[in-house]
């Protein structure tokens, strides 16, 4: 007997779904999702979430550390083809190596707090507008890629402050659009 292909979220029963039971071609991506709340052990959490082409979204499994998360997302991608999007945080550190030299924050905590905010308000404007997560996503990337290309410019702010600061305000939108 074979597993039913599920083609949108709607058709999912459970609280979490089985990646074999997903139909492929009705899946546009994987996010590796932060959560807004901390795990017992007070590091932050991740869930990996499937995103359907209709912009709905399902959890795939429960919720787990940055790296758990990551390598599930990763492994679903290179059996199904399906792209992994990134819901990390500026802030959150992804270890590349153990030797690694980190560059330095460019930002303040009042100008990540500013960004934050801005992501906020295009988060609202999209639901408002009750356009699609993905295609919403889509939106708040090229209205932030504006602001980076015009505050570097026009404003004369550094090439990679301007990156973690749309950085951040992508992030506020992905998370408040997730809520």
């Amino acid at each position: 007997m074979s597993q039913p292909d599920h083609k949108a979220s709607t058709l999912i029963v459970g609280r979490f779904v089985d990646p074999a039971e997903l139909a492929p071609d009705a899946v546009r991506a994987l996010l590796v999702c932060p959560l807004p709340t901390n795990g017992e052990d007070g590091k932050p959490l991740f869930q990996a979430q499937v995103i359907f082409h209709d912009g709905m979204m399902h959890p795939l499994a429960a919720p787990d550390n940055n790296l758990d998360v990551r390598s599930y997302c990763q492994r679903l991608s290179a059996l199904y083809d399906w792209p992994v999007h990134d819901g990390l945080p500026v802030s959150e550190h992804y270890p590349r190596g153990k030797d690694e030299i980190t560059a330095s924050p460019q930002l303040n905590q009042n100008e990540r707090k500013a960004m934050q905010l801005i992501g906020e308000k295009i988060a609202d404007q999209l639901e408002a507008s009750n356009i699609p997560f993905s295609q919403a996503v889509d939106q708040a990337r090229d209205q932030l890629a504006a602001f980076v290309a015009f505050s570097v410019v026009e404003g004369g702010l550094d090439r990679e402050a301007a990156k973690e600061a749309a950085l951040e305000a992508l992030n506020a939108t992905v998370q408040k659009l997730v809520k």
